[in-house]
């Protein structure tokens, strides 16, 4: 008998167990998010999630690679508008940033925190990132000429950070949503100072 024929519009299992992971991870954090439940809504057993990714660190890894690659395609294309259109790429990159969908910026909340509570995460992001890094570094120095490449970095990150946390998100850990209600009147408010970390000294 001859053996059904896979349907090409099928999302392949790896791809559909990395959706879900990825939704599980934004909604409940590393430790919450069980492999089981990530199985479960990829409609698989987690012995194949398994077969596929190794370990939950190994798919939380897939997860990160896979967020970055398309955060990078996310905010290339904004970028390229903006500079097609002599518009500011740093004001659009920063508005992408905050108006990023809530699945999307809660996963990101979540990298965060996993990474400054234990590290998790940390090597695969720094190779990630680096993608995102090469794409907007040239974009922030041909715009603003007083930074280098070596100053630009660190402030992109800074006033990234900045403008993420001003943003409610589900996956905030309870202490520094408090300190984000105490510093924030609205949201909104970070990006004009996110753009002032990399402003010239003196406004110039």
């Amino acid at each position: 008998m001859a053996r059904p024929r896979k349907d090409p519009a099928r999302e392949p299992t790896a791809a559909r167990i990395l959706r879900h992971a990825r939704a599980a991870f934004a909604a409940k954090g590393f430790e919450e998010a069980s492999l089981a439940d990530i199985a479960r809504a990829a409609g698989v057993r987690a012995p194949t999630v398994l077969h596929h990714y190794g370990s939950k660190e190994q798919l939380y890894d897939a997860v990160l690679r896979a967020f970055y690659a398309d955060l990078t395609r996310t905010l290339g294309a904004p970028l390229l508008q903006a500079t097609a259109e002599h518009g500011s790429a740093v004001t659009a990159l920063f508005t992408v940033l905050r108006d990023l969908p809530e699945p999307d910026r809660d996963l990101l909340v979540t990298v965060v925190t996993e990474v400054v509570h234990g590290g998790r995460g940390a090597d695969t992001i720094a190779d990630a990132v680096e993608p995102l890094f090469a794409l907007l570094t040239p974009v922030v120095t041909a715009e603003l000429p007083h930074l280098s490449a070596a100053q630009a970095r660190p402030r992109l990150l800074m006033a990234s950070l900045l403008v993420l946390f001003a943003v409610p998100s589900a996956r905030t850990p309870p202490g520094l949503e408090r300190l984000r209600k105490l510093v924030w009147a609205e949201p909104g408010d970070a990006l004009p100072l996110a753009l002032g970390l990399l402003a010239p000294p003196g406004g110039d």
